[in-house]
């Protein structure tokens, strides 16, 4: 049986909330006069970081 901690759940999915994902650039390149880029993975960072 297990035993799910409300404040702990609470907890995980308010830091949840203030975590978004992002894209990783690998490469940015110029092709026919667009600006392309390849994204090789994305990455979960804290809102705060971006706000700063």
């Amino acid at each position: 049986m297990n035993v799910i901690s409300l404040d702990a759940a609470r907890k995980r999915k308010q830091h949840k909330k203030l975590m978004i994902t992002i894209p990783i650039i690998s490469r940015i390149y110029e092709e026919d006069g667009e600006i392309k880029f390849e994204v090789s993975g994305e990455k979960d960072v804290p809102l705060e970081m971006l706000e700063k």
